[in-house]
């Protein structure tokens, strides 16, 4: 019971990576992660300065995105700590434009995933870091977007928050 407040930490800043995604948030998406971290998706591997840009040139074109993050499990050993959590992410893609890191398609297109993070964090002076973060899809739904939709452009900066 000594590290929940460990465990708190680490939790808040599993969710303060959600909503930078989806906001989005660039400063606190590179400051969520340590200086040499790392996230490794299907095949590709990002620095952290990689896949903030990423996310930079995704949210030109994702015209809504929404991540929920659950059932996350966190162990502590002094320093360091693993979690793994299972995501669900929506996204609404503009059809006629190359959409990264979707692609193109030929209409608005909602790309639906499921799957789970396996992290590595690390504790600095500065609080706990991501050091490495494993993405693993287990599920995808990619459809035509249904005309009435009532996502709204989540895009929009918040005081704070970089503009994309």
């Amino acid at each position: 019971m000594g590290n929940l407040h460990e465990k708190w930490e680490i939790q808040e800043l599993l969710n303060q990576y959600m909503y930078a995604v989806d906001r989005p948030d660039l400063k606190t998406l590179r400051r969520i992660f340590d200086k040499k971290g790392t996230l490794r998706s299907s095949d590709q591997v990002f620095t952290a300065d990689d896949f903030v840009d990423v996310v930079r040139r995704m949210k030109r074109t994702v015209k809504v995105s929404m991540h929920h993050l659950s059932n996350t499990v966190i162990a502590v050993h002094g320093d360091t700590a693993e979690a793994k959590s299972y995501y669900y992410a929506i996204h609404r893609v503009p059809g006629g434009v190359d959409s990264l890191p979707f692609g193109r398609f030929d209409q608005d297109t909602d790309v639906i995933m499921a799957g789970r993070y396996e992290d590595r964090l690390r504790k600095t002076d500065d609080g706990w870091k991501l050091v490495e973060r494993h993405s693993f899809i287990e599920w995808e739904n990619w459809s035509p977007a249904r005309e009435k939709s009532t996502l709204s452009d989540l895009s929009r900066s918040e005081p704070g928050v970089d503009a994309p």
